[in-house]
């Protein structure tokens, strides 16, 4: 068995750690589960005809979430949280356009052609390149010049606007996870020296003394990222079956109560 320090989370060590963390929280990850298998089954239930724009949007946006969520679960279980919360806040974003979309039929070709202020942005980006840099991505100066001038053109006749995430939780009406979930996980993604903390054992007086790095995890961590995940998870679930007509509304207020309970035992 290879042993942590020289493998890290890739070693065969790690097999014993998501047997422990699973142990100790079996109806955490019971429930986990059991919405997963919801999803799959909604997932994989998804039909769309051509022009259906609003319900093919939707459908790639659930399998985005889908495969965050069981992303979020596989990093946990290792003792993973920090790298687990970069995957949740990316599941939020996809829930906040998921939202957006189901209530707006409109959006969902809004949610489309906003890809070309992205892509605007990045050939201005490539425009700041060396020349010879440029050479690497396949075009010259000038190309990249004629394409900023006609996405530029673009943009504008079709009056093409970026939206922001916070406006894109207003549209999903889930603005306050936005206010305050979205603004803890961005602190996690982006390093900042919060969510760097746990890698720094201190003394009394809070001067560190030692450098920790570890599978082992407290289980305020794990209630916080499978609380959220399955919420995130479920509203996804919510707005599917409002753009699919999937009748899952009973079984998820049953799931609802479900971890409400185990909330309560917590």
């Amino acid at each position: 068995m290879s042993p942590f320090r020289e493998n890290g989370f890739l070693g065969e060590e790690i097999k014993d750690w998501i047997q422990k963390h699973r142990n100790n929280h079996a109806a955490w990850f019971s429930l986990c589960g059991y919405l997963n298998t919801l999803g799959q089954k909604a997932l994989f239930q998804m039909f769309f005809k051509k022009g259906e724009k609003q319900k093919i949007v939707g459908t790639v946006l659930f399998a985005r979430i889908v495969s965050n969520y069981q992303g979020v679960i596989i990093l946990i279980e290792r003792g993973m949280p920090y790298e687990a919360q970069t995957l949740l806040r990316s599941m939020l974003e996809s829930l906040f356009s998921l939202g957006a979309v189901t209530n707006n039929e409109d959006f969902a070709m809004n949610f489309v052609d906003e890809d070309e202020i992205h892509r605007l942005k990045l050939l201005r980006k490539m425009k700041q390149l060396e020349p010879e840099k440029m050479k690497d991505f396949g075009l010259s100066e000038k190309e990249i010049d004629k394409q900023i001038e006609d996405l530029s053109s673009q943009i504008h006749e079709n009056q093409i606007k970026k939206l922001t995430t916070e406006a894109l939780s207003k549209m999903a009406d889930l603005h306050d996870l936005y206010l305050i979930q979205y603004t803890l996980l961005s602190s996690t993604v982006h390093s900042k020296v919060r969510s760097l903390n746990s890698y720094i054992k201190t003394d009394d007086l809070g001067e560190a003394i030692k450098f920790v790095w570890s599978p082992e995890i407290e289980n305020d961590d794990i209630y916080y990222i499978l609380h959220y995940a399955t919420q995130f998870m479920e509203l996804s679930l919510r707005a599917i079956n409002q753009l699919f007509k999937f009748d899952l509304e009973k079984i998820l207020d049953e799931f609802n109560q479900r971890k409400d309970d185990l909330l309560e035992k917590n």
